[in-house]
């Protein structure tokens, strides 16, 4: 399995990019692989290190994040760039990275992208058409998005560790609820804990306005319906894999041969999905792959 490697995330991501690119052997290009929502630039340091070797060649990379979404601090992407300056200097890190306002086009010609790639990153988009638009655009031709995130269906949401907080639709129950929460002294639960000196009415206030603004949680057929709007398949392809691989790291077993065997079957993914879906993030795979063409479908059916 990889080692170094920053996450099991990064590493799973990682695999499932390398399963669902051809080698460079058989690609007449160079792969170009953007991270949207790059964040710290942890992500994009991992591919560095280790997908060219996962597929044999040379890989050019790029990322981008946003300004004006609020889940970062407002000077993040100085620390992004400063760290794979230091960690990988042998990049031209100023050309490959992006920051760019949410309204904005992604800053990138049509059909130039052979794989987007996200990490716990499509919770946080409110206009899923939008992104969908964009990466529709961006991708080649047989090109894939490959995202790990939690979905709708989670039963702890993840930011406050407090169990169905994302559901409830009222914002004074979900205020009161995470005030609650936090009385009961679990407000640890979550990275979003309790800060030290923080009464737990404000804990709930802030905690609740964090949810409801910064997240957007939606179902697997909320997704794909988009994606198709777009022209776009999707696919929950990978999720078995990624647990595995955790079980993988906690046991000091090999288990990323399970990517090369390819797939678990339909079936499988179907179980798996609708169950660990209930429990951590899932892999969703958005391909621009369409196979129905009007002309030769219904030619001979209209005459």
């Amino acid at each position: 399995m990889l080692s170094p490697v920053s996450s099991v995330t990064h590493a799973h991501l990682a695999y499932v990019l390398a399963a669902e690119l051809p080698s460079s052997s058989a690609s007449s290009h160079t792969p170009r692989i953007l991270d949207a929502g790059c964040g710290s630039g942890q992500l994009l340091l991992a591919l560095h290190r280790h997908l060219p070797a996962l597929l044999g060649g040379a890989v050019e990379l790029a990322g981008f994040d946003v300004s004006d979404a609020r889940v970062q601090k407002n000077d993040f992407f100085a620390g992004t760039r400063r760290l794979l300056d230091e960690e990988a200097p042998d990049r031209n890190w100023g050309e490959a990275l992006a920051l760019i306002d949410t309204k904005s086009a992604w800053p990138y010609d049509e059909e130039s992208i052979d794989a987007v790639v996200t990490n716990q990153v499509l919770e946080h988009v409110s206009d899923l058409d939008s992104f969908m638009s964009q990466l529709s655009r961006v991708l080649r031709p047989g090109g894939v998005s490959v995202n790990l995130f939690p979905v709708r269906s989670l039963f702890v949401e993840g930011h406050v560790g407090a169990p169905l907080a994302h559901r409830i639709a009222s914002d004074d129950v979900r205020r009161g609820y995470l005030t609650v929460f936090a009385r009961l002294g679990l407000s640890h639960l979550g990275p979003m804990r309790r800060e030290q000196g923080q009464t737990f009415r404000d804990f709930g206030e802030t905690r609740a306005e964090y949810v409801a603004t910064q997240t957007s949680y939606r179902s697997f057929r909320e997704l794909a319906k988009t994606a198709h709007k777009h022209g776009l398949t999707a696919s929950y392809r990978w999720t078995p894999q990624f647990f595995a691989l955790k079980l993988g790291y906690m046991t000091g077993r090999d288990t990323s041969r399970l990517y090369s065997r390819g797939r678990f079957g339909t079936l499988a993914e179907w179980a798996s999905f609708g169950l660990l879906s209930r429990v951590s993030s899932v892999t969703v795979v958005f391909s621009k792959q369409p196979s129905y063409d009007p002309d030769a479908d219904f030619a001979g059916h209209l005459g």
